[in-house]
């Protein structure tokens, strides 16, 4: 911006010397054409007083010879003074002629001289004029141009700023992308990592539990190779001591879903399970003697667990059995 006033100020003041530069021409014209003129005065007054000299002196020469004539005393004497008077008469009559004519010469040669003086003047400042003109717009065209080629440098400066510009911003979107990808990457992989844990979770607690399974048996065929009724009695106590004490824990549980279920049923609970506070469904199996088998994750108390699965419209009734939960569905 300061440029271009810069510019600009440069083709004003190249308009302003060359409007100066007329007018000073112009002024010395007027000047010339004036000192022209006082110049052809001065010739006719100068022609004027030679022309009133001679007559005052051919005047004096004839005023003298007439006194003369007057004064004479004898006719001699006043015959010569006639002859004198008469001569002075004449000479004067061409001394004044000449003096008129030089001074009419003397006029019209001032007059040609102003004639051409001034048309001198006028050709000259002609040219001049159109010189300074022509001088002005050269000027005027240089600082035009001089302002084309800052703005095609500014231009030029701004195009390699704009690039320069566009290919840090394609950097930064590369880096960006890079990132984003490196971090996509990560998160896979802690994905993977976080379904490998979980997946080893449940396969240790279905492991754990069909541990359990086994143990369970291993009593039920303890108590029936028994070999009197108190030893089985006291078997099943000790069986039924261990049931009550086993509760729903934090972490993963199983629910199984005592059969038959049906699939909308299984659905709607599903759904439930995926809206409930706390929780969050880890797998779903299935086995023709067990029924249908759920693990999930809860992270709340386990009083708040039942509660929670009691509330559900779907779930008709709840049991706690061993380190697992018989759910038992109403039809959908």
């Amino acid at each position: 911006m300061g440029e271009q006033k810069v510019k600009i100020s440069a083709v004003h003041q190249a308009k302003e010397d060359e409007k100066k530069a007329i007018q000073k021409i112009i002024d010395d014209s007027e000047k010339a054409i004036l000192a022209a003129r006082e110049a052809k005065k001065e010739a006719i007054k100068e022609a004027e007083d030679t022309e009133r000299k001679v007559f005052t002196e051919a005047k004096d020469n004839v005023d003298r010879a007439k006194k003369d004539v007057k004064e004479a005393s004898d006719k001699k004497q006043k015959e010569a003074c006639i002859i004198v008077f008469r001569d002075a008469q004449d000479a004067g009559e061409i001394a004044i002629l000449t003096a008129r004519s030089a001074k009419k010469k003397a006029i019209r040669q001032a007059k040609e001289d102003e004639k051409k003086t001034i048309q001198k003047i006028m050709d000259d400042t002609e040219k001049a004029i159109i010189a300074t003109r022509e001088a002005g717009e050269k000027a005027i065209i240089k600082a035009f141009e001089e302002e084309a080629a800052v703005k095609k440098g500014k231009k030029k400066e701004d195009e390699k700023l704009i690039e320069e510009k566009a290919e840090k911003e394609a950097e930064e979107v590369k880096k960006a992308k890079e990132i984003e990808e490196e971090a996509n990457k990560e998160a896979e992989k802690l994905a993977k990592k976080k379904a490998e844990s979980e997946e080893s979770e449940v396969k240790a607690k279905v492991l754990k539990e069909a541990e359990e399974d086994k143990s369970k048996t291993k009593v039920v065929k303890e108590v029936a190779e028994s070999t009197t009724v108190k030893e089985a009695e006291e078997k099943l106590e000790t069986k039924e001591e261990k049931k009550v004490k086993v509760t729903p824990h934090k972490g993963m549980l199983k629910l199984v879903l005592a059969p038959p279920v049906n699939p909308n049923s299984m659905a709607l609970f599903k759904n439930s399970l995926n809206q409930a506070p706390n929780m969050r469904l880890l797998m779903i199996s299935g086995s023709a003697d067990r029924g249908t088998q759920i693990f999930v994750s809860f992270t709340g108390e386990p009083a708040s667990l039942i509660k929670t699965l009691n509330d559900m419209p779907i779930v008709k009734d709840t049991t706690i059995s061993s380190n697992e939960i018989l759910v038992v569905l109403n039809k959908a």
